[in-house]
């Protein structure tokens, strides 16, 4: 796998006062759950799209009698992610988690699954070199669920590739945050903990690479320094640290460096 690349509309809800407020069934929210069962269960395409429609009204319509209920968010949100508008069914679970923050362990796994689909979408897109849209995608996938690095870094190379340096930079700031976050890393299976290393490692030089080339060679350094203090026996982080020490004029710090690197020959 190349390193930098990671594997294989918007209804924004009503405003509703920030406190925690346990979730009630009501009419709606019964009928709006029974459509939905018996969506997910549907084999014709016409009518799991009538039966998603119908558990879209009956959200809506229990949000509207009662905007209050998480319940109503949080089932608008799962027949958002039916339709696969990431971005809606985004909005949703975020009220619903507002009003009731224990759903957010229920949303998880839809969040998942649409950030699924909206990498993956982007990984097509981008294949037929149409990085707008792939951007688009990424952007999605990033809003729904923004545990695991991979869309920031395709955002990130597109940004490059468009020269535009500075969002090219904060995405990979970005990524190298969710890789950072020990919550994040706890969750990962055996073979993607060396995957999530190295993809911090292309996301460090990448990120430094476009520091220095923006004349930004101090921040580019604690970049090379903040990755060496994780994984000090990194030669090339350790050869790009001399060269931006040098450009830098700290030639003794930069010989210094140079000399680390001799000794692990």
């Amino acid at each position: 796998m190349k390193r930098g690349l990671l594997f294989a509309l918007v209804m924004l809800a009503p405003a509703v006062a920030q406190a925690q407020t346990r979730p009630s069934s009501t009419s709606q929210t019964n009928t709006a759950e029974l459509y939905l069962d018996r969506a997910r269960r549907a084999n014709r395409e016409e009518e799991k799209r009538d039966l998603v429609q119908k558990a879209l009204e009956q959200s809506l319509a229990a949000i509207k009698a009662k905007a209050d209920n998480p319940k109503g968010y949080l089932l608008a949100g799962k027949t958002y992610a039916l339709l696969g508008d990431a971005l809606a069914a985004d909005s949703m679970f975020d009220q619903a988690e507002q009003l009731w923050p224990e759903y957010s362990k229920e949303t998880e796994t839809d969040r998942i699954q649409l950030w699924i689909r909206a990498y993956n979408a982007g990984i097509v897109a981008a294949r037929d070199n149409n990085q707008d849209d792939a951007l688009k995608h990424f952007e999605n996938a990033t809003h729904i669920f923004d545990k695991r690095p991979g869309a920031h870094l395709n955002i990130a190379q597109i940004y490059a590739r468009k020269q535009d340096n500075e969002k090219a930079i904060n995405a990979y700031r970005t990524a190298l945050q969710i890789i950072a976050k020990p919550e994040n890393r706890q969750v990962l299976k055996p073979e993607e903990v060396k995957q999530w290393s190295d993809l911090e490692e292309t996301a460090t030089f990448n990120m430094a690479q476009l520091l220095a080339t923006t004349g930004k060679n101090e921040e580019a350094l604690r970049a090379y320094q903040e990755f060496l203090a994780r994984n000090p026996s990194n030669s090339m982080a350790k050869l790009n640290l001399a060269i931006v020490l040098t450009r830098l004029d700290q030639t003794a710090d930069a010989a210094k460096v140079y000399n680390e690197l001799l000794a692990m020959v």
